[in-house]
Parts: structure tokens; sequence; C-alpha cells
């Protein structure tokens, strides 16, 4: 059962950007993410990289973060554009939706595995809000709240879907946020290993 629903015009694309339908939230949640870490992009290459004065790999690890989450955030908003053409056109787009997830995946993952070890009793914390703040995404959109409480009523704004992409983009943003942090902390304070 597919959930994809056809209507059969090509016009969908500025109908659903700039008409108020149950998809604009989920539409402009993604554009406005994508605005943000390029934005953040921008503001890394030419002022982050050079206060902290940070290694090349951190410059590539930090773009390479980025770039995913922007590639996310623009694939998500084409999808939820572009779902109703067709249901041809709902299973490609859904399938470049799954790949630009993926990508945010693969990047935090990366960029994870690249700040491990890098006195990892002190960020502690920071990733346990990561997981907190993923799995409190997760919670809402599997389980439907709030629409599961009081359906019909959040068609158009609150739904469950509506939460998840803000609190990605929140989470995400928070990723950014904890790797500038652990760039900082080692360049300026060292870690001490003790094995």
């Amino acid at each position: 059962m597919s959930d994809c629903i056809s209507v059969g015009t090509n016009d969908i694309l500025v109908t659903d950007v700039l008409w108020w339908t149950n998809e604009t939230l989920n539409i402009w949640s993604h554009i406005a993410g994508f605005l943000v870490f390029l934005g953040l992009f921008v503001y890394d290459v030419t002022v982050v990289y050079h206060e902290y004065l940070g290694t090349e790999g951190d410059a590539v690890v930090a773009s390479f973060v980025l770039i995913c989450f922007m590639l996310c955030m623009l694939l998500s908003s084409l999808y939820h554009t572009l779902n109703s053409i067709s249901e041809e056109s709902c299973m490609k787009w859904l399938a470049y939706d799954v790949f630009g997830i993926s990508a945010s995946f693969l990047a935090i993952f990366l960029s994870g595995i690249y700040y491990a070890f890098w006195c990892p009793e002190v960020f502690l914390p920071r990733i346990i809000m990561m997981y907190i703040i993923s799995g409190s995404a997760a919670f809402v959109y599997v389980f439907k709240i709030p629409e599961r409480y009081f359906p019909g009523r959040f068609d158009y704004i609150g739904a469950s879907h509506q939460l998840w992409h803000l609190i990605i983009v929140v989470a995400l943003v928070y990723w950014h946020q904890t790797g500038l942090e652990y760039a900082k902390f080692r360049l300026t304070f060292g870690c001490n290993f003790e094995y």
C-alpha cells in the first residue's frame, strides 16, 4: 500500500510551496533548515575555521556534516513538494528523501567517529543529549503525537511529522554545535588519555 496520491498535474510545485496545504509546514520546515545549515556553512568557512585555528581534517569533517545536512533538508523539501504528482514521482522522491536522511546519519556517524577519541569523558553529556533529542523526535513520530489523541485537529499545524521535522533540525544544529565544541575544547585544552 502506498501513501502516494496522484493529482495528475505538474502545477503541484508552485501550489504546494506557496499554497496552504497539509504539506506546507513539512516543505517550509526543511527549506528553513536548509537555509540554517547554509548559513552555518558560510559562517564556518568565513569565520569559525579561522577563529578556532582547527586542522584541515576539522574543516573537512565540519563541511561534510553541513553539506550532508543541507542535502537532507533539500531532498526532504522536494519530496514533500513533489510526492503528490503521481505514484511514480512519489516513489522516486521518497527514495531521494531516504537518501538525504541516510546522508545525515552517515555524517553524524562519521563525525562521531572523528570526534569520539577526543576527551570522551568531557563530551559524554552532549552525546547523551543528542540521543535524547533524536529519541524524542522518533517517539513523537512513531506514536503520532499529538494527532493520535486529537484526530483532525492537527491536519495542518502541529502534526507529528511536522514536529519530527522541527526536532530533527534542532538535533542536527545541536550536533553541529557539538562538533565545534569538541574542536574548540581540544584546541584550547588538549586531552589527556590514560590507557
